[in-house]
């Protein structure tokens, strides 16, 4: 019988890390959603990948994917953005048609203070995984399908920026690290959560 442990274990190793454990906090309901973003060499990369990932997603019951984005750059290169999210949220989640929709992005990742791109932000608030001694899995840059191992024990979440230092951002961002500690401990993984509160000149 595979316990959530396993499961966990299992997943990073194949979408890596930090998309693993966010896919648990959005399933147990720590968080409404997670995004991500993550460019390919090749749209049939892309498209394997993508294929792959919503596979991965059948075990789950309360969470969907939604693609909301697909860019080619100058360097005939892809990115892709999309959100893994509760399905309780999907009418909100389809409100978002592009990466400048800021507000409704934030407000999907319990951010307290949607990432401003005027320039003017003061504060950041970040959720990092600690462990001694971690292997931490991500994907390769440009073909994502692959995954690398980084030895390193503090494994970034997520992080936003505001434009003003508030208590109601800090106590925000620690009640999700407490959610997080709890599902942590269901998970029975030798974890602990660490925020960072960074203020800018």
């Amino acid at each position: 019988m595979k316990t959530l442990k396993n499961i966990f274990q299992h997943l990073e190793t194949i979408i890596g890390t930090e998309g693993a454990f966010n896919v648990f906090m959005v399933e147990y309901k720590v968080r409404k959603s997670f995004f991500e973003a993550l460019v390919f060499s090749t749209i049939l990369k892309l498209n394997n990948y993508m294929k792959k990932y919503k596979t991965l997603l059948i075990k789950f019951k309360n969470i969907d994917l939604y693609i909301f984005e697909i860019v080619k750059n100058i360097e005939c290169q892809y990115t892709v953005r999309f959100m893994i999210y509760q399905k309780i949220y999907e009418k909100d989640i389809k409100k978002i048609k592009s990466y400048k929709d800021h507000k409704q992005i934030g407000y999907m990742l319990d951010y307290s203070c949607p990432k401003n791109i005027d320039g003017k932000n003061k504060v950041s608030y970040s959720l990092y995984i600690i462990k001694d001694k971690y292997i931490y899995y991500k994907p390769k840059w440009l073909n994502p399908n692959k995954i690398i191992k980084i030895n390193q024990n503090n494994i970034p979440l997520f992080s936003y920026v505001c434009t003003h230092d508030k208590l109601d951002d800090f106590n925000n961002i620690k009640k999700i690290g407490k959610k997080c500690m709890n599902l942590i401990s269901t998970m029975k993984l030798p974890y602990t959560i660490s925020i960072i509160h960074e203020l800018f000149e």
